[in-house]
């Protein structure tokens, strides 16, 4: 016979943030990680997306190339503050 597994019901856990205890949301369980306190879900934001960043410097370094490298090729198509890079046409000038 085979015996179904009983869904425990979720444990309290520490906010990673504030350190608060929290029971998680059902629907999420494991991942949630920081209580529902919005600063908290900031902070959390904030802080992966710098570890994100730091491990991927590389993406920014070729951002930054490339828009170099663009400025050179076209000149006059390079105001101050560039507009998306949908905004402009194929050779660089402003739509």
């Amino acid at each position: 016979m085979l015996s179904k597994k009983r869904s425990s019901p979720l444990r309290k856990r520490p906010c990673r943030i504030c350190g608060k205890w929290f029971f998680p949301d059902p629907r999420v369980k494991d991942r949630q990680k920081t209580c529902g306190d919005p600063a908290c879900q900031r902070e959390w934001h904030r802080r992966q997306c710098a570890k994100w960043n730091r491990a991927n410097r590389h993406l920014q370094q070729e951002k930054q190339l490339a828009a170099r490298l663009d400025r050179t090729i076209h000149p006059a198509c390079s105001p101050a503050y560039p507009l998306h890079p949908f905004k402009r046409c194929s050779t660089g000038n402003r739509l």
